[in-house]
C-alpha cells in the first residue's frame, strides 16, 4: 500500500463510506450494507464530515490531507439558481508538488476502477491520439499558481456569463477571495473546423478561467475560513501546511451531481476496489457535492531510531483534538515494512489497526476530544535522515543567460549509507532547446555520518518563458533496503513576455492536437496562455506554444 492507497481510503470515506465504519470488542470489520449507502453518503452531505489523513512513505515523509464534505454547500449556496447549467466549481491555490502527488494518486485510484464505462479511463485513452496523457497537462500548468476554474453546460452564453458572476460575488463575500479573469472560452461545434470530426456531447459548454488575487498563504486561510471549525479544523495551524515544501487548498463544487452523470451517460454504478477480493459499488450521487481540502507533502519526520509517531504533531496542533459531533474520521498508513506494535487512543469499539498493512483507523466522533493520535512502531522500520536539496544561482535570467543549478545530498544521521545516486535529467527532454552543460547524474559509494555532497550543472536558455524542472531523484542504501527521495519540483522564469505568443495558443494546440474533444482541448489552451503570460512559473507547453 502507497500513496496511491491512502488517498484512495480518504476518497472512499468522502464519496462511498469504506467498511471501515466501525470495530466491534473483538476486532471484526462491520461492513456498511450496500444499500445503505446511499443514505449515509446523504447524511454526510447533509449533516457535514471531517477526514484526517495521513501517509508517511517509506523514507519517512508525509503525505496530510484535511478535508470537510458537505460542509462548504451552505457558505457556497449551491441551491442558488446562479448554478443551474454549472457542470463544477473548483478554486485551487497550490505551491511545491503536492499537485503532482494528488493526480498521480488520482490516477492510479481511477485507472484500476472496474467499472467499463469509467470517464478516466475515457480522457486518457481517447483524447490524445499523440500520445499526450494527464499529467502532461498538469507539467504545463506548473506548481505554483492560484486559479478558480468553473464550467456551464448547455446554458446560452450571456445568461452563463451573468450567472458566473453572481457565482464570484458569492465567493468574494462568503471567502474574501478575490479573482481577476485570464480567459473564457466557449466550446461548441462552430469551434472546430468541419475536417476534425469533433463529436461533442453536449450543445456547448462554457469554461472561465480565473487568477486568485490572494497570497497562497492567505488563500489557505480563506478557504478553511468558511467550513466549520467545531472539529479538527479548530485545532489545525494553516501555517503547518502553508510552509510545508508542497502544498495545497481549495473547493470543489458540483451543483448537481446528474449533469455529471448525464454528459458522460453513465448510469451504471462505480465500482471501487477497497482491498483484497471485497470491492463496493456506488451509484453516482444526485444533488450538490461539495468538498473543502487542504494538504502538504513533507520532509522527512520519521527516521531511524524512532518508536513513534504523533498526528498531533503533523497538523502544528498546540492543544486537544476535538472531533464533530459525528462524522469525524482520521485515517493514518505508515507505507514500508514499518511494524504497528500499538495505537492511542485504542478503544476497542471505535479504533481499527491492522500491524501487517501499517494502517489505522479512528472513529474519532464516538472517541471524542483526544490528546493526540500516537502511532506506535519498531524502531528499526525508517532509514537514517538523508536530505536533498536543488537551488538556483539567480531566481530569473534574460534570453541567453545562464543559471547555475546545484544539487546538495546530506546524511543528518549518525551512520553511514552507501550506493548513493543522485539524477537531475528532467529538463532537457522537456525542452529541446534548452542547453544543459556539467554532469546531471551522480554516484557515491559511501556517504558518512553528517557528510554531504553536491553536484553543481549549468543550463543556458535560448527561448524566454517559464520552465519546469522535475524533482532531482536521490536513492541510497541502508541495511540491505534501497530508498528512493526527491527534491520538489521547480520552477524557472527566462525574461516572460508572451504578448508575441499568446494569440498563437489555440490554434497551434489545434493544429498538434486536432483530435482533442470535450473540455480537455480549452484546459490545454488555457494553461498554455496562463504560463506564458508569466503568471506562474512552470513548464511553458513545449509541444504547444514555443516558449
Amino acid at each position: 500500500m502507497n500513496r496511491k492507497a491512502t488517498y484512495a481510503i480518504l476518497l472512499t470515506i468522502f464519496f462511498i463510506v469504506p467498511p471501515l465504519v466501525a470495530a466491534t470488542s473483538s476486532g471484526s470489520v462491520i461492513v456498511s450494507k450496500q444499500e445503505d449507502i446511499g443514505t449515509i453518503i446523504n447524511q454526510f452531505i447533509a449533516e457535514g464530515a471531517e477526514v484526517l489523513a495521513v501517509n508517511i512513505d517509506p523514507t519517512g515523509e508525509p503525505l496530510v490531507i484535511y478535508g470537510q464534505l458537505g460542509l462548504p454547500s451552505d457558505a457556497l449556496d449551491l441551491t442558488n439558481d446562479m448554478y443551474d447549467g454549472c457542470l463544477a466549481l473548483a478554486v485551487v491555490s497550490t505551491r511545491g508538488e503536492f499537485m503532482e502527488y494528488v493526480m498521480n494518486m488520482v490516477g492510479g485510484l481511477f485507472g484500476n476502477l472496474s467499472n467499463p464505462n469509467n470517464v478516466m479511463d475515457s480522457i486518457s485513452s481517447k483524447q490524445f491520439e499523440s500520445g499526450m496523457n494527464m499529467d502532461d497537462i498538469f507539467q504545463m500548468l506548473g506548481t505554483d499558481f492560484g486559479l478558480l476554474l468553473s464550467a456551464y453546460l448547455n446554458v446560452d452564453a450571456a445568461t452563463s456569463s451573468a450567472r458566473m458572476g453572481q457565482v464570484l460575488a458569492k465567493i468574494n463575500s462568503e471567502f474574501q477571495l478575490s479573482f481577476s479573469e485570464l480567459t473564457s472560452i466557449r466550446i461548441d461545434d462552430t469551434m472546430f473546423p468541419p475536417d476534425a470530426d469533433v463529436q461533442l456531447p453536449f450543445d456547448s459548454l462554457d469554461l472561465y478561467v480565473y487568477q486568485i488575487g490572494n497570497t497562497f498563504e492567505d488563500s489557505l486561510n480563506l478557504i478553511m475560513s468558511g467550513l466549520d471549525s467545531s472539529g479538527l479544523l479548530g485545532a489545525i495551524d494553516i501555517d503547518t501546511f502553508a510552509n510545508a515544501r508542497g502544498s495545497a487548498g481549495g473547493l470543489l463544487a458540483i451543483p448537481d451531481m446528474s449533469l455529471i452523470a448525464g454528459m458522460f451517460g453513465n448510469s451504471t454504478p462505480l465500482t471501487f476496489p477497497i482491498s483484497g477480493d471485497f470491492s463496493i459499488a456506488q451509484d453516482m450521487p444526485t444533488g450538490p457535492l461539495s468538498i473543502a481540502a487542504i494538504g502538504y507533502n513533507g520532509d522527512q519526520v520519521v527516521s531511524l531510531g524512532d518508536t513513534s509517531l504523533s498526528l498531533k504533531s503533523l497538523i502544528g496542533a498546540t492543544g486537544s483534538l476535538t472531533p464533530l459531533s459525528q462524522n469525524t474520521f482520521i485515517i493514518a498508513h505508515l507505507a514500508g515494512d514499518v511494524n504497528i506494535t500499538s495505537v492511542s487512543p485504542n478503544d476497542p469499539q471505535y479504533t481499527m489497526f491492522d500491524p501487517n498493512y501499517g494502517s489505522v483507523f479512528w472513529n474519532a466522533s464516538n472517541l471524542g476530544s483526544q490528546n493526540d493520535y500516537l502511532i506506535n512502531f519498531e524502531s528499526d522500520d525508517y532509514p537514517p535522515e538523508i536530505a536533498i536539496t536543488r537551488a538556483f544561482s539567480i531566481d530569473s535570467i534574460t534570453v541567453g543567460g545562464s543559471v547555475e543549478v546545484t544539487i546538495t545530498v546530506t546524511n543528518n544521521a549518525d551512520v553511514a549509507v552507501s550506493n548513493v545516486l543522485i539524477s537531475d535529467t528532467g529538463l532537457a527532454p522537456l525542452y529541446p532547446t534548452a542547453d544543459v552543460s556539467g554532469d546531471t547524474t551522480m554516484s557515491v559509494s559511501t556517504l558518512a555520518p553528517h557528510e554531504n555532497v553536491t553536484m553543481t550543472y549549468t543550463v543556458t536558455f535560448a527561448n524566454e518563458g517559464g520552465y519546469l524542472f522535475p524533482g532531482a531523484i536521490l536513492s541510497y542504501e541502508y541495511n540491505s533496503r534501497t530508498f528512493t527521495k526527491s527534491t520538489p519540483d521547480d520552477g524557472f522564469t527566462v525574461n516572460p513576455d508572451a504578448g508575441a505568443v499568446a494569440g498563437q495558443v489555440i490554434g497551434d494546440a489545434m493544429e498538434q492536437f486536432p483530435e482533442i474533444t470535450l473540455g480537455i482541448f480549452a484546459l490545454i489552451a488555457l494553461t498554455g496562455i496562463y504560463s506564458v503570460l508569466g503568471i506562474i512559473k512552470g513548464r511553458g507547453g513545449s509541444d504547444i506554444v514555443t516558449v
